[in-house]
């Protein structure tokens, strides 16, 4: 097979190996991947990234299906979880039909499932990977009916995009990497055995091909930023495909490490603010990793006592670092605003713009 698109992805491409140009670029997107994976490493807790990730990842795959969810408020859910307060936050994120207590909508079962679940599912297929599963059909198949909750669940093991799916992992070897992906996310895009398959299994692949350590690439805000020249191109020629799905690596890498360089100076300044006591510098130093606090959180997280706990919040309120959710007397819920800001602006980074980065060399 030759160094260029093709093999069950693409049987009918004859075209060319790919343009120089386009082997450049892949060569800069698989550089800005390994770049943003050491700068990861710097931080004391990369989690926030892997969370971050997943976060937009799931909010894009939900509004995909027709089921929107505000990014800070989608945030905050991921933060509180299910059946904290306010209860107006979690009824926007996972709606009323989709409670323990209500009955079922035939309509909605399966087809389009609320964020809750598409984070779900990313969260344990990012804990298979690591507990050291492949990433198979039958991965896949526990994703899905995570997603589905058991209900409306797609047959993925028989699915035949996905079986040929299984084989173009295999077949697109020669190919560089991220090449091999952007060509195995072009089949389940056009293929798909639901809505969203194509950007949650990207998405596993990325750490899954050992281009990633952890899911730190919200590769959903590229193409959803640029959904119309993402459609057209899926349909379309293969290279085209690959050079925008290699700029989107690309500049969604380098946003990232930004990040990265904004959330390390942000914890400094944390860090220069709150010298003592020490249960309150811990908390402090955390911030960028965990914006959002309760009380019961900080009691799990640090093993401090209530009054402790309370003594925090009340420091890091003097001091401005955080701010209450609401004015409600108890159950209180603290958000610092400067780090949910930078991890939910949209793109991260900044905002790039379609008549820059098409620019064919660009």
């Amino acid at each position: 097979m030759t160094d260029r698109p093709g093999g069950p992805t693409d049987p009918d491409f004859a075209g060319p190996p790919l343009p120089v140009p386009v082997q450049r670029l892949l060569g800069e997107a698989e550089h800005a991947l390994g770049g943003l994976d050491e700068a990861a490493w710097r931080l004391p807790d990369r989690s926030v990234l892997a969370r971050c990730a997943r976060i937009r990842d799931a909010r894009g795959a939900a509004a995909r299906a027709g089921r929107s969810a505000d990014l800070v408020d989608a945030w905050l859910f991921a933060d509180l979880g299910a059946g904290t307060p306010p209860d107006l936050l979690l009824r926007a994120v996972s709606p009323e039909e989709d409670e323990p207590d209500a009955p079922p909508s035939p309509a909605s079962e399966g087809a389009h499932p609320p964020f809750d679940r598409y984070l779900a599912a990313l969260e344990l297929g990012a804990d298979l990977l690591a507990r050291g599963r492949a990433l198979d059909v039958r991965l896949l198949a526990e994703v899905g009916a995570v997603r589905a909750r058991g209900r409306g669940a797609p047959p993925l093991a028989g699915s035949a995009a996905l079986r040929a799916w299984s084989v173009s992992t295999r077949a697109l070897e020669p190919l560089p990497r991220i090449a091999r992906l952007a060509l195995e996310h072009r089949l389940l895009a056009l293929h798909p055995p639901f809505p969203d398959a194509a950007a949650v299994v990207t998405s596993l692949r990325l750490v899954g091909s050992g281009l990633l350590r952890d899911q730190i690439l919200p590769l959903s805000v590229w193409l959803d930023t640029h959904a119309d020249r993402r459609d057209a191109l899926l349909r379309g020629s293969p290279v085209g495909w690959v050079e925008f799905f290699a700029r989107g690596v690309r500049e969604l890498a380098r946003a990232q490490t930004n990040l990265i360089e904004e959330l390390a100076a942000l914890r400094a300044h944390h860090l220069n603010l709150v010298p003592h006591p020490r249960s309150a510098r811990r908390v402090a130093a955390d911030l960028v990793a965990s914006p959002v606090l309760t009380h019961p959180a900080l009691v799990r997280r640090h093993g401090f006592t209530a009054k402790t706990a309370t003594d925090v919040t009340r420091r890091l309120l003097e001091l401005g670092l955080v701010t209450t959710l609401d004015d409600r007397p108890y159950r209180k819920v603290f958000l610092c605003v400067p780090v949910l800001r930078l991890l939910t602006t949209e793109p991260p980074g900044e905002p790039i713009r379609d008549e820059d980065a098409f620019k064919t060399g660009h």
